[in-house]
């Protein structure tokens, strides 16, 4: 019964703090609906575009924050409980994906993941983050990050404990489907690029033309 009760508590703390989301809350004050715009996304890319370069990184590091602090807190609390930073972490990234203050309509869980690695272990997420620097470098598209990222996690953790792995196994199918839509955009040539934080007129206008001329197809 126990053991029930520490799970239980590591997945609260982690879903309630997940669902605290700042690219929301900001539109909010400024007036406007962060899912209503841009990418419809209520996360800190979706942030850069709809309210500039510091509300994106304001929002990034609050949501690599939230999850951090999440896993940092259940094992704290449950040091004996392998599964406490794992459980944490997967319910933060899945409460700032589905908040139950957002009508379960929230952000692709980047940031958070991002948060979950660097609290869980340091040195896997900054080999991952010089992975994934190099993938963002080549293809120059954010969304390769999270799926690619989680995989290579999942990966790690299967090396670790079968029960790690299938614990945060669910959050890697639920990123591959939040990013199916990007990767159609991809297909089409309608993804906005990473280049476009340096070139966001010229960005813009390639994917407007883009996406008028996949319409007419």
């Amino acid at each position: 019964m126990s053991l029930i009760c520490s799970i239980f508590v590591c997945a609260l703390i982690g879903y309630t703090i997940g669902c605290l989301n700042p690219a929301y809350i900001l539109s909010k004050i400024k007036g406007f609906e962060i899912r209503a715009t841009g990418s419809g996304n209520a996360g800190a890319s979706n942030a850069t575009i709809a309210m500039g370069k510091k509300a994106g990184l304001f929002c990034a590091l609050f949501d690599i924050f939230k999850a951090y602090i999440s896993v940092k807190i259940s094992i704290r609390l449950y040091p004996l409980l392998k599964l406490a930073g794992i459980i944490a972490g997967v319910c933060c990234i899945l409460g700032h994906m589905f908040p139950i203050f957002m009508n379960f309509q929230g952000g692709k869980g980047l940031a958070s993941l991002g948060g979950m690695l660097l609290a869980y272990n340091a040195k896997v997420f900054i080999s991952l983050l010089v992975v994934e620097l190099i993938v963002v470098l080549v293809t120059d598209y954010i969304c390769v990050v999270p799926t690619s990222g989680s995989l290579l996690f999942l990966m790690y953790l299967i090396t670790e404990g079968a029960l790690l792995a299938i614990t945060f196994a669910p959050v890697v199918y639920v990123i591959i489907i939040k990013h199916k839509e990007n990767f159609r955009r991809i297909k089409y040539g309608i993804e906005a690029k990473v280049s476009y934080l340096w070139n966001k007129k010229a960005e813009l206008k390639k994917v407007k033309e883009e996406k008028e001329e996949a319409e007419l197809l």
